[in-house]
């Protein structure tokens, strides 16, 4: 029976590697979220690469011997089937993999002091993104300053300048939320309320951001 030839082998080995490659991409995926809905076609991925590898580590092998030993035309076709099929279920995996995790809420984490708990639980869109932006390190505007005030800086909820998150800017600790405009000329006892979200310790919470809904962790 006719052998396939050097190159072809190489070939079709060079495509198992890279097929194993993909698959591992997956695997890697899939135990980091075992509840992916892709779940089901990698582990059957996983079965399809595991019942023809012995067979194409035999390629290989026979690759580096001397002299030379191929495979069967039959043998060479039938594992050449299996594995463009391999690479074109991994291929379309991997796609489906991109779409959930692109679809995904994306969960944040965030620290806040217990004080402020009751301020920042719940639903709401716009808390929600001005937490995740002090996360990912936006520093806001610093203070206003006052006596006996400690440093922080705070963000306006959904843009809105008499709606303010405050935190500490160098451990991104949440301190509270402050519902004006802060400004310099503001009351005295607006300067009061500053000074006690302001001074805030204790804790801290973890606070856990997954979309528009924040809740402790």
């Amino acid at each position: 029976m006719p052998s396939a030839s050097v190159q072809m082998t190489q070939k079709l080995v060079d495509d198992f590697a890279d097929a194993q490659e993909k698959l591992e991409g997956l695997e890697e995926h899939l135990e980091a979220a075992e509840d992916t809905p892709s779940a089901s076609a990698i582990q059957k991925q996983q079965a399809d690469f595991k019942k023809i590898q012995a067979q194409i580590e035999k390629f290989e092998d026979g690759l580096g011997k001397k002299p030379v030993e191929l495979p069967d035309e039959k043998a060479y076709k039938d594992r050449r089937k299996d594995v463009t099929k391999l690479i074109a279920d991994l291929s379309s995996t991997a796609k489906a993999v991109e779409k959930e995790i692109a679809s995904a809420p994306k969960e944040v984490t965030i620290k806040a002091v217990t004080a402020a708990k009751g301020e920042l639980l719940g639903k709401d869109a716009a808390l929600a993104q001005a937490l995740s932006k002090v996360a990912r390190g936006e520093k806001g505007r610093t203070g206003p300053k006052g006596d006996d005030v400690e440093q922080f800086n705070h963000i306006h909820i959904g843009g809105n300048a008499n709606k303010n998150l405050l935190f500490r800017p160098g451990s991104k600790l949440v301190l509270g939320v402050l519902e004006f405009h802060l400004e310099k000329g503001i009351s005295d006892s607006n300067k009061k309320k500053i000074k006690t979200v302001a001074n805030r310790s204790g804790g801290p919470i973890t606070l856990k951001i997954s979309g528009d809904e924040v809740q402790d962790v």
